[in-house]
């Protein structure tokens, strides 16, 4: 089974944003979401005052294998909303962070990866068109304390039926744009 979380992000975009993690063990619910948490209110460090993260208060439980949704249920207590701390502007909506979750597990000769893109990065971090090595680092940091703690995201191939523990992340040195891969 493959259980997600969603993260909800509200900013001066015209359209929301939604991230989605997935885990591939669906015990302690209440523990994955507190270091979710733990994950986002490290961000806000580097996130524009007017962007929010809100962790959606449902959660979803797919089959590992065909994709289907097995179970859906309510977060006790999801937590209020993370904002931004930095008074700055953010950079554009198609700009965003991009924590890249790594494995060890190889399915048709290549390392599964995931990815978790990240909105809201306030202009004061960036330098010539791209995020500070220093931001880079410490959301890095931060995305490796996730994985520390035992309740660290998942990397999940539908295609191939796969769900596996991430066990490192990096942050890429430049803006990424989130293009949507389904026509």
């Amino acid at each position: 089974m493959v259980l997600q979380l969603m993260v909800n992000w509200t900013g001066p975009g015209k359209s929301p944003k939604v991230s989605v993690l997935n885990y591939s063990v669906t015990e302690d619910i209440p523990g994955k979401v507190t270091a979710l948490r733990a994950f986002l209110t490290s961000y806000a460090a580097w996130m524009d005052t007017s962007y929010r993260a809100d962790i959606d208060p449902e959660y979803r439980v797919l089959n590992t294998v065909t994709g289907g949704l097995e179970e859906v249920g309510t977060i006790a207590s999801p937590g209020a909303s993370i904002v931004g701390t930095v008074n700055s502007e953010p950079v554009a909506d198609i700009a965003q962070i991009l924590v890249q979750w790594r494995t060890q597990t190889i399915v048709s000769g290549r390392f599964l990866r995931g990815r978790t893109f990240l909105p809201g990065f306030a202009q004061d971090f960036a330098a010539l068109g791209n995020p500070t090595a220093s931001a880079c680092n410490s959301i890095a940091a931060s995305a490796m304390t996730l994985l520390a703690t035992g309740d660290g995201p998942a990397v999940w191939s539908r295609r191939h039926g796969v769900a596996t523990l991430a066990l490192s992340a990096t942050v890429w040195t430049e803006f990424a744009a989130q293009r949507n891969r389904r026509g």
